[in-house]
């Protein structure tokens, strides 16, 4: 594991890719609740793609700048997406 230090680009691409794994397990996990309990089909794509871009931009800036407020704004983002999902496979469950 490289020792942390943010102007080292191989640091920043294996925080990067660390980061990417940390969020795949509630992302799935959220999107199969909301697939199974029957939400709409648009809203689910709606967020589970927003989602995918968050990250996709999430990883561009941590790889490519250091510019934490960005990155933090994309992780955000996504991570927000990932809550609805899940409230909407909650809310499917309930109803």
């Amino acid at each position: 594991m490289p020792q942390r230090d943010y102007s080292d680009p191989y640091y920043r691409r294996d925080r990067a890719f660390r980061n990417a794994i940390e969020t795949t397990g509630p992302f799935v996990a959220a999107l199969l609740a909301a697939v199974l309990t029957g939400t709409a089909p648009f809203w689910v794509n709606l967020f589970a793609s927003v989602f995918l871009v968050a990250r996709i931009a999430t990883a561009a800036v941590h790889i490519g700048t250091e510019i934490q407020p960005l990155r933090s704004a994309f992780w955000s983002v996504g991570t927000l997406c990932i809550l609805v999902l899940a409230l909407m496979g909650l809310w499917g469950a309930l109803t």
